[in-house]
């Protein structure tokens, strides 16, 4: 036992180990006893910079760690346990690294272990904070906030997101109010020929539920809410819709009661010589209901602003080929009976 009686500065134990052998160990705790209390126990009142505990090394091998620990009972305890006594408002971990080599690390986890628990678990309370921020002040290109490498061919998930509550919170929320202009919210490469969707969504649906939804703000002419590029020569489509069952919904739905008057709902501008239609309508489902129509065009209230307006307008200016069979408008009616019109016009003013 060591008992200080003035406030000296001189150190209670202090061992100077130059000139011992490599193999010599400074102190040495040695027990066979299942203890109930702490095998050393430190308590301190704590000061400015007055630390518990302080390791200094200046080892410089690889293996000649500061601090190691190595457990070798088969036991449930922690290696390391912090607990909080009271409300303590110091970090229970600050790791500083402002002078570390480039290439050192803060944290690395190591396991050959097939584990049935997470390697790193974080559980918090309610409260207005994070459980987990990152701020990454990095400028490189490859200075990423959190880079994931998946190894091996298995099943599992890279991220996985899963509730267990009826949280109203979002799963994934990108705030780029301050990003650069030219900054995507979420970059996709594929370097395979995927055989599944890059990007999946399935939803039960809902009287609601929208499953993807874009809601924009842009007012630049090219600030397009979705644009697609296809750069290859293959033959799929670049949106394609199927039903896999009953359902009543249209394919598409384009609802412009609030766009402005030379807005357009659909444009197709090609500079290609198609062999094609650019829009083809294919139906081989009987065509029944009264009224019913493979395309049909209606406007139903007001009437025109413009006596050049119509329901359909169909403007050729090109040079059509000799013998020309319809440039604007080729009707050819291969199943119809003797009764029935190719084309039938039904006019209230009497003019066709």
């Amino acid at each position: 036992k060591v008992s200080y009686t003035a406030a000296s500065i001189g150190d209670a134990i202090n061992i100077v180990m130059d000139n011992a052998g490599a193999g010599a160990q400074a102190l040495v705790i040695s027990s066979a006893v299942a203890h109930t209390s702490p095998t050393v126990s430190i308590t301190t009142v704590g000061g400015a910079g007055g630390d518990a505990v302080s390791i200094a090394s200046t080892s410089a091998s690889a293996t000649g760690g500061c601090l190691k620990i190595v457990e070798t009972g088969a036991v449930a305890s922690n290696l390391i346990g912090l607990s909080y006594g009271g409300a303590h408002t110091g970090d229970a971990i600050n790791i500083l690294m402002t002078n570390a080599a480039a290439g050192a690390q803060g944290i690395v986890f190591s396991s050959a272990v097939a584990h049935t628990s997470p390697n790193v678990s974080l559980t918090s309370a309610n409260g207005a904070t994070s459980t987990l921020y990152m701020s990454n002040g990095s400028t490189d290109a490859a200075g990423h906030g959190i880079n994931i490498l998946q190894h091996g061919a298995g099943a599992n998930n890279a991220i996985n997101i899963g509730y267990d509550a009826a949280s109203t919170g979002d799963a994934i929320k990108v705030v780029m109010t301050n990003a650069a202009a030219t900054a995507n919210c979420i970059d996709l490469t594929s370097a395979a020929a995927p055989t599944v969707p890059l990007i999946n969504i399935t939803s039960t649906g809902g009287d609601e539920g929208v499953v993807f939804q874009v809601a924009s703000t842009a007012s630049h002419a090219h600030g397009n809410v979705v644009e697609i590029t296809e750069s290859g020569t293959v033959a799929n489509s670049l949106i394609a819709l199927a039903y896999g069952g009953a359902s009543i919904g249209d394919a598409v739905t384009i609802t412009m009661n609030g766009a402005a008057a030379a807005s357009q709902a659909v444009t197709i501008a090609s500079n290609v010589a198609h062999t094609g239609n650019l829009v083809d309508v294919s139906s081989t489902a009987w065509v029944g209901a009264d009224g019913a129509a493979i395309v049909g065009i209606t406007h139903a209230t007001g009437v025109f602003a413009h006596a050049n307006a119509s329901c359909l307008n169909i403007t050729y200016s090109g040079n059509g080929a000799a013998n020309g069979l319809g440039t604007c408008l080729r009707v050819v009616d291969n199943g119809g009976t003797a009764s029935a019109y190719g084309v039938y016009i039904a006019s209230a003013t009497g003019e066709a």
